[in-house]
Formats: C-alpha cells, sequence, structure tokens
C-alpha cells in the first residue's frame, strides 16, 4: 500500500507539471514571422534582427480621441506615480548589437506609466518648489500599437520598424 501512495503522488505531480506547462500564454506568430506573447507583467516580442540595447526602446501606444498616445514602461527620472514621489536611478554601461531570439526578446513591462501632466514638488537641497512630471498606473485592457525599432544586421545599421496591434482584452 505504501508504494502505491508513492506512485499515485508521482502521478499527481507529473499531472500538475503539465497543466501548469498548458497554462502558459501561448505566443502569437504572424503571417511574417514574428513572434508576441502577453504575459500578465510583459509582452515578449521577437522580431527577425538585432536590438541596439540602451538605447531602442518599444513603444506601446492607446488610443485616445486625439490618436494613438505613447505609455511608458519605465522613468528615469525624479516623478510622481499615482500621487506619491519616487525617485529611480537607472542607467545602462554598455551599448551593444544584440540578437533578438526566443531566449533574449524585446520586453515591454506591465503596468505602463500615463503622463498626466506636473505636479508641486518642494526640494530638500534648495527649498526651492518646483514642478515634476506625474504620471498614473495603467493597466492597458483594450487593444493597443505596438512600435519597435530594430536592426536587420549585427553591427546595428540597417534599422527598420515594426508596428502591430495587441487585444489585450483577451
Amino acid at each position: 500500500m505504501r508504494q502505491f501512495g508513492w506512485m499515485l503522488l508521482l502521478i499527481l505531480a507529473v499531472g500538475c507539471s503539465v497543466n501548469s506547462k498548458n497554462n502558459q500564454p501561448q505566443p502569437i506568430i504572424t503571417e511574417s514571422g514574428e513572434s508576441i506573447t502577453v504575459f500578465p507583467n510583459y509582452i515578449a516580442i521577437v522580431v527577425p534582427g538585432y536590438e541596439l540595447t540602451c538605447l531602442t526602446d518599444p513603444v506601446l501606444s492607446i488610443q485616445t480621441a486625439n490618436g494613438w498616445l505613447p505609455l511608458e514602461d519605465f522613468i528615469m527620472q525624479p516623478h510622481y506615480l499615482d500621487d506619491k514621489f519616487n525617485f529611480v536611478v537607472g542607467m545602462c554601461d554598455v551599448v551593444g548589437c544584440n540578437k533578438i531570439n526566443h531566449e533574449h526578446p524585446l520586453a515591454i513591462g506591465l503596468p505602463l506609466y500615463q503622463h498626466i501632466g506636473e505636479h508641486k514638488h518642494l526640494f530638500d537641497r534648495t527649498g526651492e518648489i518646483g514642478m515634476l512630471p506625474a504620471y498614473r498606473t495603467v493597466y492597458p485592457t483594450q487593444t493597443v500599437k505596438l512600435d519597435i525599432t530594430y536592426f536587420l544586421d549585427d553591427a546595428c545599421t540597417k534599422q527598420q520598424t515594426y508596428s502591430t496591434t495587441i487585444d489585450l482584452s483577451k
């Protein structure tokens, strides 16, 4: 009976493992070969080419009455997000021309941040009141537009742009 218990546990573990793999987001393959996978916290895209790291970021936009509005997925300066002050320090030391593939896709983080104006801020060092950009968190659930700058060659000299729309409501 004890041996049967271990076999049952093994069968359950294998079944759970197989089911968890089947629940993973499936890539959308376009006619020209691009691959887009929507995860809960980011979108991964593979285009046939290379990226210039630190200098070419994909742009995700939402449709508004005034056209497509680009959204931020990372803000590198002091700012307000959802009425709270944030100080972010980010840098890139090495710029490189890297192959885009399934192990190293281009990624757009979710949630995104929509610029809503400026917010008054008291600067500690000087005691002055100045203005800082203000953003709000946006979780897009509609059709979004994705514009990607990439390169055809491994020296990142032959620039291309890929644009597509993705329905995030599914």
